[in-house]
């Protein structure tokens, strides 16, 4: 069965049809957005490639740009920081060798301590 709309339901649908068709369709929930013009995007992209070529400048002229002091507390802090992930890398896998080896060694025990029950209960 149909549903029976009043004649006032058919002419909204159909108003809100003729406005979604001419792109006239106005939410009142949403917020209006603001198309960018082509002077926007192009000095968006403008100060995008300005900023890549700074960044680029600043990587080849390191020496001139920073002083030989920082460069060098830089330098040190950089092996600093590898000899300490280094060491722990080291620390955690010693740990984990000594895990495996005890638990190897609690595992042969176990099982020396169950042939000793088993011939001592033969006996």
């Amino acid at each position: 069965m149909e549903k029976i709309i009043s004649d006032d339901e058919k002419i909204k649908r159909a108003e809100e049809i003729y406005l979604r068709r001419n792109n006239q369709n106005i939410n009142l929930g949403s917020s209006i957005q603001k198309k960018k013009s082509i002077k926007d995007k192009f000095f968006l992209h403008l100060l995008i490639m300005l900023d890549i070529a700074i960044l680029i400048f600043c990587i080849q002229n390191k020496d001139f740009i920073f002083t030989e002091r920082f460069l060098s507390k830089l330098n040190e802090i950089n092996e600093a920081i590898s000899t300490n992930i280094t060491t722990y890398l080291k620390g955690t896998i010693n740990k984990q060798e000594t895990i495996n080896d005890s638990t190897e060694k609690n595992i042969i025990k176990e099982n020396k301590t169950e042939e000793q029950i088993v011939n001592n209960i033969r006996k």
